[in-house]
């Protein structure tokens, strides 16, 4: 946390893509959003290639973006076919974030509350708004500024 301004990664997985939002946040203001981005997901046949895979670009996002903090959308009941490239991951990015000293938080989607209303407080570019996991990163985002699980 440099010069009182928190600044937090939030990261939603899909079988498809890893959605990302960086949120900047400066004492008791609203987060601000300063980035969002979708990185598509490498297919592997072998989990531990594609662990390998998540574990370059979760180094790379904390490398590029310095988070202060991490925070990720949990999937509560993912199918069998969906738990390698949903749930699996979150695994790797957790020790990634350990490895780093970040604080990590897993949030589901079923415990938002009165949280979402101050994301959608947040104003998104029009990229965010077509896009249902843009939205699950920023909510992620927020949490890692608000520390909430």
């Amino acid at each position: 946390m440099g010069d009182g301004i928190l600044k937090a990664l939030g990261i939603s997985i899909t079988t498809n893509e890893i959605a990302i939002a960086i949120l900047e946040k400066i004492s008791t203001a609203k987060p601000i959003l300063i980035h969002t981005s979708k990185t598509p997901v490498k297919k592997h046949n072998d989990n531990a290639k594609l662990m390998d895979w998540f574990e370059s670009v979760f180094i790379e996002l904390i490398t590029q973006h310095k988070p202060d903090s991490v925070a990720y959308r949990m999937i509560l009941n993912p199918n069998k076919d969906q738990i390698p490239a949903w749930e699996f991951p979150l695994g790797v990015l957790n020790l990634v974030c350990f490895k780093h000293s970040l604080p990590c938080i897993g949030y589901s989607s079923s415990k938002i509350t009165g949280s979402a209303t101050k994301v959608n407080a947040v104003r998104f570019p029009e990229a965010v708004k077509s896009s249902n996991y843009q939205k699950y990163a920023m909510e992620a985002a927020y949490r890692a500024c608000e520390g909430k699980k």
